[in-house]
């Protein structure tokens, strides 16, 4: 008995210490957004991860990833399973790490991110400093032939930003717009339909958000737990 409890606390102090030496961490978990849509917006606030930030885990501020449907069957499918994949992430060891799910919403249901039109500004989509923590963020979808776009409440730093969405580098910058209806072609990467453009409105769109977080120690970066929008969001471009 006594050999028995001997070899479990060398084994304990060995793990300990291989821990230190190689310098293994707990993963910090940062929760999902205050993501919601309702009139052509989105609106968007932080769930309290900036001031969670530690020396070796800063949390940068928030992505929003999006994919084009054709109809709103094939859209509420992903939709219902990109929701279950959400369900199931959480701080538990058992539970879906954030990157994981991240991983296959891109990977398996080929979601992409929503990009800065200029695309000179490295992730996160909205950078959020310390100081504006308890700011609310819009993102306007266009109903007019314009961009969308996104801005702060109260904002003197903030106006109007554009964005776009992803496309292959070999893509046109002209079809990078979502307001214009003919911008959308068979083979997109983030279009649903593969085979045919489409060939009048609407179109369908389902989004999530995500935190965006970088590791000092290895400059790695890593994701926070998702917030699906619950319905899809049907949107006829207003330029053909």
């Amino acid at each position: 008995m006594h050999n028995t409890i001997s070899i479990i606390l060398l084994a304990c102090v060995l793990f300990g210490l291989v821990t230190v030496s190689c310098g293994l961490q707990d993963i910090p978990f940062y929760y999902a957004p205050y993501f919601s849509y309702g009139s052509n917006v989105f609106t968007l606030s932080d769930s309290g991860n900036v001031s969670e930030s530690t020396g070796s885990s800063v949390f940068l501020g928030y992505e929003i990833f999006y994919r084009v449907y054709q109809t709103e069957n094939a859209a509420d499918t992903d939709r219902q399973e990109l929701s279950d994949l959400a369900g199931r992430v959480g701080a538990e060891s058992n539970a879906l790490d954030p990157d994981n799910f991240v991983q296959k919403a891109t990977d398996e249901l080929r979601f992409v991110r929503i990009r800065h039109k200029s695309d000179t500004i490295d992730p996160p989509l909205i950078l959020i400093k310390p100081t504006e923590s308890n700011a609310t963020y819009y993102l306007h979808i266009a109903t007019v032939s314009d961009d969308w776009y996104f801005d702060q409440d109260d904002s003197t730093t903030l106006d109007d930003i554009k964005v776009c969405r992803t496309l292959d580098t070999t893509t046109s910058a002209d079809r990078l717009s979502f307001y214009k209806l003919s911008n959308y072609k068979a083979g997109d990467p983030d279009y649903d339909d593969g085979t045919t453009d489409p060939g009048s409105g609407p179109l369908y769109f389902v989004f999530f958000a995500v935190g965006y977080w970088t590791n000092t120690d290895d400059l790695s970066s890593h994701f926070g737990a998702p917030t699906v929008i619950t319905e899809v969001v049907q949107y006829t471009p207003p330029l053909d």
